[in-house]
């Protein structure tokens, strides 16, 4: 019963708060949040950063760590956004705890500061925290779900929808401004539609973004490659979320040098359980590694959801 308290206390003050909005940062390289409406509002805002550099450039502004760098396949499953508010350590403040994203298995873990600092020197020891919400990622395929009618196929976190990746030999490169040299390797582009969502016992947050990509394969996997593209993206469609509809959306994006983006087309608070995306994209994405050949650029184009 006390953990049950602890959780629901933790939420209520997270909600309830009605401090100044900002963000404050602390010196023990975590991001604070005085309330989760403050929590949604910076990703809200994080989210006009489409590009992981600034991303990278609002993360040094603060002073604190990010998981942006990190090459782990269960970290690059999350979102840039949230691994820019995570530190190195997956952790951030929340009403005066401390928060841990458990990578592997998404549940957001609590523990008073006080607690904590019993233990400071053992950050892997999760004794005396409690699970205060989950985060949980899809991606989401080109085709229908049979089972949830007119809503797309939920992939998990792991797979890739086929029809939205294009695997090449990459010839050269020159990075913004240089003159191109060869650099050989396998790549791929992959371009994502990703649900972020935040459950908790009180209320959920959930996210849908477009994820712009490029890969190299080393030598067991696909991993993040760093190469700068040239990058034009003009889409539009429809978006419903159960019986939700919101109409219709378009991004429009013409970006001449640029690593991996992230573009939010709709974040919902307050979700009930058991409801589904169901969005349809077309128009084209099109990916060219700067100094790279021309026959290696892919425009994907037509109806891509």
């Amino acid at each position: 019963m006390r953990n049950l308290y602890f959780i629901a206390l933790i939420f209520v003050l997270a909600c309830a708060q009605e401090d100044d909005p900002d963000i404050y940062q602390t010196t023990n390289d975590r991001l604070s949040f005085r309330n989760m409406d403050e929590f949604h509002e910076t990703y809200l805002k994080l989210s006009e950063l489409t590009s992981k550099e600034d991303l990278e450039l609002w993360a040094e502004s603060r002073g604190h760590s990010t998981l942006l760098h990190s090459e782990d396949p269960s970290v690059m499953n999350y979102s840039d956004i949230l691994r820019t508010i995570l530190n190195k350590d997956a952790e951030f403040e929340l009403a005066g705890s401390i928060v841990r994203l458990d990578i592997d298995n998404g549940n957001l873990y609590a523990v008073s500061k006080n607690h904590r600092a019993l233990s400071e020197n053992d950050k892997g020891d999760l004794d005396g925290y409690q699970v205060i919400a989950k985060v949980e990622i899809n991606k989401i395929g080109s085709i229908s779900n049979k089972e949830t009618g007119d809503a797309r196929l939920y992939l998990g976190p792991n797979s890739l929808d086929a029809r939205n990746q294009r695997e090449f030999n990459q010839v050269e490169y020159g990075p913004c401004g240089t003159a191109p040299g060869p650099l050989a390797g396998r790549r791929k582009y992959v371009h994502e539609l990703v649900d972020e969502t935040i459950i908790s016992s009180v209320t959920t947050y959930k996210y849908l973004y477009l994820r712009i990509k490029l890969e190299f394969r080393g030598s067991r996997r696909w991993k993040p490659a760093g190469e700068q593209r040239e990058i034009r993206i003009d889409v539009n469609g429809t978006l419903k979320l159960g019986p939700i509809d919101f109409g219709s959306y378009a991004i429009f994006d013409v970006v001449n040098c640029s690593r991996d983006r992230t573009y939010l087309i709709k974040a919902v608070l307050g979700v009930p359980p058991g409801r589904f995306w169901n969005i349809t994209m077309n128009g084209s994405i099109y990916q060219k590694v700067i100094g790279d050949v021309p026959t290696n650029a892919w425009n994907n184009k037509g109806t891509l959801w």
